[in-house]
């Protein structure tokens, strides 16, 4: 099973071809990089991949499953953007929360994973404070 297949893969937006007509495979257990120029496509493929942006043509597949499988898929990935981006009116304990809710977890798992998170990067104490 490949860990990532792209067959045609393709994002526009109005005319402009952001990704055009991608074919990968990586093999499940290999190491690959994705590197390439400014506007090569690298976000657009991660932003397909990940579910944050519907393909204009094409098809993909992690771990098997298709990336258009829904919500599922992403309790499976781990995305971390070049510039992550954070709320400046939540606080860590509200952000956490709000991501729990996108993974659909329940009020009660939400509050035990926010709270292991918190103390596990050292922000317990501040979970509160923006």
């Amino acid at each position: 099973m490949s860990a990532i297949r792209c067959v045609g893969l393709r994002k526009a937006y109005g005319r402009v071809a952001a990704l055009d007509g991608l074919d990968l495979d990586v093999p499940e257990g290999a190491v690959f990089g994705f590197l390439g120029p400014n506007g090569a496509g690298k976000t657009t493929t991660i932003r397909l991949l990940t579910g944050l942006a519907a393909a204009t043509a094409g098809q993909a597949w992690v771990a098997g499953q298709p990336v258009s499988a829904g919500p599922g898929l992403a309790r499976r990935l781990g995305y971390l953007p070049e510039e992550p981006a954070f709320y400046g009116w939540m606080t860590p304990r509200e952000f956490l929360d709000y991501v729990g809710r996108l993974f659909g977890l329940k009020p009660a798992e939400r509050k035990a994973r926010t709270a292991e998170l918190l103390s596990l990067v050292g922000l317990a104490e501040v979970a509160g404070r923006r």
